[in-house]
């Protein structure tokens, strides 16, 4: 080891003591031009939708001296969250995506990686130029992830691992450190093999064709990503979600054994953590304030689409699921709260309940 390396080895006891076990290391600083090609196609034909951050020069997302001029190697992580058994939805109640039963995966894995990279600072005594990064840049993480052997990508586009399914985070720093004795983490080639269970039950048509998602059908897109108003179509397909989607995993094979006899998560992730797999339509509809969603979900994933998304999808559920018992709270926000998209949505879902 030089003062301009680290082995990997030495890498992995910094790591697991942070809950960061699996690890795979890329030294590829730039994408091959058949990915390149299959990115550009797939933003030509639209399916970023309003995803401006996916919009820009492919050569932008694939190579990593864009990030860090110094790189030479990146060290990708793969981190459990909750795979315990998903409770059967009560009436009156929305379902949450696995990912966000817990804290906020986003503030505690860059935390965890500012520890990382200072362990190695302190082991190598001397500052090391590098960047982190947890779903918080235009970074193809799966990408990367899977140059450093940690699994392939299947036909829902989500990163794969053999015997562990795909309910992880992603989260990698780039450095100006060569990594030596990398071994062991070959790169897997897809193995979905004539599977096509997540084309079959995706409920929107999201996945197109394998490999490739059409965001703007993606339950997860509307409702997270997409603002304002939604359409009578986009409405209907949240289905009984009110934050993300969990279909094109559940159906998976490589998740099936995983959630029989799931390996325990970082307590942070796990459902008693965060707000769990459910969420109570009629108590979010009578949140009237920012302040009072703050107080409510401060330090959740649920944070991202703020009360104007997160109680739009609450009326959008409430009508979905013919949930009656929800008509009271939905008549509050349609003649009290301050937002027309939250208004005109609760509106619509009484009008869906005869009410």
């Amino acid at each position: 080891m030089t003062n301009q390396s680290i082995h990997f080895q030495d890498i992995q006891h910094v790591a697991a003591p942070l809950g960061l076990e699996l690890v795979g290391i890329s030294h590829r600083l730039s994408i091959d031009s058949e990915s390149e090609k299959r990115l550009k196609e797939w933003q030509d034909s639209g399916h970023a939708g309003d995803l401006e951050y996916m919009k820009y020069p492919a050569e932008r997302y694939l190579d990593l001296q864009h990030f860090l001029p110094e790189a030479r190697s990146a060290v990708s992580f793969m981190v459990y969250y909750d795979r315990s058994e998903s409770p059967k939805r009560p009436d009156g109640y929305g379902r949450i995506a696995r990912y966000a039963w817990g804290r906020d995966y986003h503030r505690i894995l860059k935390k965890r990686l500012q520890k990382f990279q200072a362990a190695i600072e302190s082991k190598l005594d001397r500052p090391v130029r590098a960047r982190s990064f947890s779903d918080a840049v235009p970074l193809l993480e799966r990408r990367l992830a899977h140059e450093a052997g940690l699994g392939f990508v299947g036909k829902n586009t989500m990163l794969i691992k053999k015997k562990s399914g795909s309910y992880m985070f992603l989260c990698e720093v780039i450095w100006e450190l060569e990594v030596e004795g990398a071994k062991g983490n070959e790169v897997q080639e897809s193995s979905c093999g004539a599977c096509v269970r997540c084309l079959v039950n995706c409920p929107t048509g999201a996945i197109v064709k394998p490999y490739v998602i059409d965001a703007p059908k993606c339950i997860s897109y509307l409702s997270i990503e997409k603002k304002g108003v939604l359409s009578e179509w986009e409405s209907s397909a949240l289905g009984e979600w009110v934050f993300g989607c969990d279909i094109c995993q559940e159906v998976c094979p490589f998740n099936h054994s995983v959630l029989k006899n799931p390996d325990s998560a970082p307590q942070e992730f796990e459902r008693s953590s965060g707000q769990g797999p459910l969420l109570n339509l009629s108590e979010v509809l009578h949140l009237r304030s920012d302040v009072d969603f703050l107080k409510r979900f401060a330090g959740t994933p649920l944070m991202r689409p703020k009360r104007e998304g997160i109680l739009r999808n609450a009326a959008c559920v409430a009508a979905n699921t013919g949930a009656r018992d929800v008509i009271p709270a939905l008549y509050d926000a349609y003649k009290n709260d301050s937002s027309e998209v939250i208004r005109h949505h609760a509106g619509q879902a009484l009008d869906m309940l005869g009410s």
